[in-house]
């Protein structure tokens, strides 16, 4: 059936073939992204359902706070009050026909007034019906008892408030108990005072803008879902640390609801638009481009018959299909010609480049040379002859004292000491110089015997190869720079004349911009770093100078040629070269930089000797 199948697709037209596979994709991509949108906006539209009903939950646990804190500041109004004072003293019922009507709770909006004594004997006690505005005598007589335990007023005295909510005969009040003290607070309190307010389902459901009921007994799972609400029962726990009663209240799930309705007629939108679009997708591209694809077709085919180039059918139309065929005819016609051109200017412009690499490296190994003659030349005798001269006069003549004759002698074994140290550096100098004439010499011999094919590698000894090209680099105009070499030994396999080339140019580079920076004093140290990457040793060099430094973001761009870091000056061939040429070697190389003036590193990774 398959090979049925696989053969039936091969025999089918290039046309039929692509406006299938783009139906099928796109039946496809709709179907997928019909489930992957379902499972992306459900999950999202019923969190946004459960956040709303933790939103509400906790707006529960806020209701029942507000009721409390609002029985709080009505009792604490008349518990710190010179006139309750005196009352819970003197019992004056003047005080509470004044302070303390039914009317007067009716209007505070609380349903609870109760004055007590800690010696158990009620002032007052009030329960007052708001509905019918009523006093209720069978609820105050409840009161009077609560306010005449002893546990109770124990532990209003002892912590100095007790708030929170009472079960009272079928009902659930916020209450709060504080002690009565005076307006100053001066004076030992002799009693407290209890206002509480009933927990009504009307005003509960207005606060929370849901259905709300005021339930007995210990709360069922805090968040239920159904499958139209989630059932929300939010605890109440009593002054006595008891759980005396719950909210409970639903929360429509209406967002998954219109969300799933969203997301079918999106679906079902966008099917209609996909099956339009690709209806009429399969009549543009079966005309327009699958019949003018297949000419073209054609006559590629024709030339890759013939071996050679051809130029198309010319195509009259004005679009991308016919600017195609223009252009491509325009390049047939050019190509033989950029061919040869393009050979000439490749010889050449490699001629150029290997020229131009030479005379950078044959600078390099001069540069030393250049600045141990300038120090020579304009260096001081290190004791003037004329001193020497009279001194050697005065010795010889027989005019002198011992004593002297003993300092004119110290004076010649000093200066012919100091004259011997001078030759000594000069003499080093000079070797470094003949070294650096030696390198120069040399990567001329090898560029006179011919560019080989093939880059000669061999073993070489890196800490000696970093060390001839430090001596030849750290001559600064003001002095010597500080380089520090790596304690260590490696050997890399490389051709040591073009990596020595490398190290040369890059230690210049440092040197150079050390003196751009005015560096004083300059220092470069040379680290070597041994690892083994996919079972293949390699060495890491690292060349850090104080110099002059770059932009982070532009150490790749310094190795193009012609770029460089320096201002005002020509080059950027020396990073070029070298990058290359390590690559040939199969090492690499690169740049890095804090910034501008905070110096430059140059990271070199070679191939470990075996």
């Amino acid at each position: 059936m398959l090979t049925k199948l696989a053969s039936g697709w091969r025999n089918l037209a290039l046309g039929l073939k692509f406006n299938l596979v783009f139906l099928l994709v796109g039946l496809a991509a709709l179907a997928g992204g019909g489930w992957m949108l379902d499972r992306a906006v459900s999950p999202a539209f019923e969190q946004l359902e459960q956040q709303a009903a933790q939103d509400q939950y906790a707006r529960a646990g806020e209701v029942l706070a507000t009721a409390v804190k609002f029985a709080e500041d009505s009792t604490t109004d008349y518990s710190v009050w010179d006139d309750s004072f005196d009352y819970i003293q003197d019992n004056n019922a003047d005080f509470v026909q004044v302070n303390a009507p039914v009317t007067g709770l009716v209007h505070a909006g609380v349903n609870i007034m109760a004055y007590a004594r800690y010696d158990g004997q009620p002032r007052l006690v009030r329960y007052v019906d708001l509905t019918t505005g009523k006093q209720d005598e069978g609820r105050s007589l409840t009161i009077a008892r609560l306010v005449q335990d002893p546990a109770i007023r124990a532990r209003v005295q002892r912590s100095g408030q007790l708030s929170g909510f009472l079960k009272i005969e079928g009902r659930i009040l916020a209450v709060a108990l504080v002690p009565i003290v005076r307006s100053d607070e001066s004076g030992t309190s002799e009693g407290f005072m209890m206002m509480g307010k009933e927990l009504s389902p009307q005003e509960v459901s207005k606060a929370l803008q849901a259905n709300t009921q005021v339930h007995l007994g210990a709360a069922p799972t805090a968040m239920v879902r159904t499958a139209d609400n989630w059932i929300i029962s939010k605890e109440i726990q009593g002054i006595y640390g008891d759980k005396i009663g719950y909210l409970g209240f639903p929360v429509p799930r209406s967002i998954t609801a219109q969300g799933r309705d969203a997301l079918n007629v999106a679906l079902l939108t966008t099917a209609l638009i996909l099956l339009l679009v690709l209806g009429s997708i399969y009549v543009v591209v079966r005309r327009v481009v699958v019949s003018r694809i297949q000419k073209i077709d054609s006559s590629v085919a024709v030339v890759a018959d013939g071996a050679r180039l051809t130029q198309l059918d010319h195509d009259p139309s004005e679009d991308e299909l016919g600017a195609l065929n223009h252009n491509f005819n325009r390049m047939v016609a050019q190509l033989k010609n950029l061919q040869e051109q393009i050979e000439v200017q490749s010889f050449e412009l490699g001629q150029s480049e290997s020229s131009a690499g030479l005379l950078h490296n044959v600078r390099n190994s001069l540069n030393p040379v250049s600045v141990i003659v300038g120090q020579t030349v304009s260096e001081q005798p290190a004791v003037q002859m004329q001193l020497l001269e009279r001194a050697i006069s005065e010795l010889a003549g027989s005019a002198a004292e011992p004593a002297r004759r003993e300092q004119l002698a110290t004076f010649l074994r000093a200066a012919l000491e100091e004259l011997r140290m001078a030759d000594s550096n000069r003499r080093g100098s000079l070797q470094t110089a003949r070294a650096a004439l030696a390198e120069a010499m040399e990567i001329l011999s090898s560029a006179a015997s011919g560019k080989p094919k093939d880059i000669p590698l061999e073993d070489v000894d890196l800490a000696d190869v970093i060390a001839r090209n430090a001596e030849a680099c750290r001559f600064a105009p003001w002095g010597e720079i500080d380089i520090r070499l790596p304690d260590g030994q490696a050997s890399v396999r490389a051709n040591r004349l073009l990596l020595s080339q490398v190290i040369a140019n890059l230690m210049t580079n440092a040197t150079e911009s050390i003196i751009r920076a005015e560096r004083k004093p300059g220092a470069m140290t040379v680290t070597l770093n041994e690892a083994n990457e996919n079972g293949a040793g390699q060495v890491t060099v690292t060349i850090t100078d104080n110099g002059a430094g770059f932009d982070p973001g532009s150490g790749a761009k310094l190795f193009e040629r012609g770029e460089s870091s320096k201002r005002n000056v020509g080059g950027g061939l020396g990073l070029h070269w070298s990058a290359n040429t390590l690559r040939a070697m199969g090492g690499a190389l690169r740049l890095e930089s804090k910034g501008p003036g905070l110096g430059a590193s140059a990271i070199l990774d070679l191939k470990a000797a075996a």
